[in-house]
């Protein structure tokens, strides 16, 4: 069971990915993409007062966390 940091709000994920880069998030979501009933809830870094994105109580979703994306590599202006 997961659940926020003041024990609000509470959910069930079928597993946890942290992927280190977007190639990695890109493989992730093809394999949810042919998964018909699994889903993507992805959750990065919010404020304190913020009620974060969170699994529902299916147990059917994979948390996809993004915290080990902290860098901007490149940014294309166009």
């Amino acid at each position: 069971m997961l659940r926020d940091h003041r024990a609000l709000y509470r959910g069930h994920a079928l597993a946890v990915v942290a992927p280190a880069d977007t190639a990695a998030v890109s493989r992730v979501l093809a394999l949810l993409q042919r998964a018909p009933h699994r889903r993507a809830c992805p959750r990065a870094a919010t404020p304190a007062t913020a009620v974060a994105p969170r699994p529902d109580a299916s147990s059917s979703q994979v948390l996809l966390s993004l915290a080990r994306l902290n860098r901007v590599r490149a940014i294309d202006a166009d």
